[in-house]
Formats: C-alpha cells, structure tokens, sequence
C-alpha cells in the first residue's frame, strides 16, 4: 500500500464517519432545543417568583380587566398575595378605540408603571394584556430586556370549576425574552 492508497482510504473513513456525526449533531441541535425550551417553559409556568408584580394593559372599550385579572390572582397558588404587597400597576384606555396619536402617551404610562414596579424590587413581571396588536408590540418594545417577564393571554377554554367558582381565565404563555 502506497501513501496515496493510504491516504484515499484515510478519506474515505472520514467521508463515512461525518454522515453519522452530522446526523447526531442536527438531531440533538433540533430536537434538544425544542425539548429545552418546553422544559424551560413548564419550570416558568411552575415558579411564578418570589416577589412577583403585575402590569395590566386594558385598551379595549368594553369593560377594563383589572378585576377579572384580580380574581385570576386571588385564584392562583404563587400570585395569591401580589394585591396585599401593592405590586400592581394599570394602564388603561378604554373609554374609547386605540388611536395612532394614542401610542406616544401609552409608552409614556407604560414607562411610568414599569418604574413604579420597579421601585418595589419584583423578580418576575407578570403581563395581562387585552389590547389591539399595536400596544401589545409597544409594549413589549418598552418592556423588552427588562428581566424576567411573562405574558398571559385569556383563555378561550376556561371550564366551571366543580365547586362552583369561576375558573382562572389567563394562560400563561411564556417568557417575553428567552
């Protein structure tokens, strides 16, 4: 055997042997990341923080949701004691549609409730919003890098609970920022 058959067959090994490693590889980058970020989202669902607050965004004009997101908290093992701790900010518009000229104004009251949540030295940001897309953006824009934060969303399959009470309305749908 010659340095060049040598050589050839070195080659062919690796050819043969890079096919499997890529394979693996690709595996564990798709799969493994899908299976992290579900374990990430169930330990997020599971540990509300130990000194959570809350911001309520309601801009729609029917009725504002402070206290449908209230008696969500009083109903959830975690968020039960955010009211007494008075780590609660609002910013609402309801009184009529969501205008463009609004979002400057609405920026600046979500700055603003963000700086007295601040204030109270939260570790986890929970955020209730019922509001067009466009201040739902904006408010991710300003809340953006801003910490632990989680978004709910009302749920559309909120069940009687058997003894009589209302069931919790709002899903938890993950991190704001991963």
């Amino acid at each position: 055997m010659n340095l060049t058959d040598f050589a050839g067959l070195i080659g062919l090994i690796a050819d043969t042997l890079s096919l499997p490693a890529l394979l693996i590889a690709g595996y564990y980058y798709f799969i493994g990341r899908h299976r992290h970020e579900r374990r990430l989202l169930e330990r997020t669902r599971k540990q509300p923080g130990t000194r959570p607050a809350v911001l309520i965004i309601s801009c729609l004009t029917a009725a504002p949701i402070d206290n449908e997101v209230r008696h969500f908290l009083a109903s959830t093992e975690g968020l039960k004691n955010i009211e007494a701790e008075k780590r609660i900010e609002s910013v609402q518009l309801t009184e009529r549609s969501v205008e463009p000229a609004d979002m400057p104004e609405l920026a600046r009251q979500l700055r603003e409730a963000y700086g007295r949540l601040s204030g109270t030295g939260y570790d986890v940001l929970h955020i209730f919003c019922a509001a067009p897309m466009p201040v739902a953006m904006l408010a991710g824009a300003v809340l953006a890098n801003r910490g632990d934060v989680r978004l709910y969303h009302k749920s559309k399959t909120a069940a009687p609970k058997p003894e009589g009470g209302a069931a919790p309305t709002y899903d938890h749908w993950g991190k704001l920022n991963y």
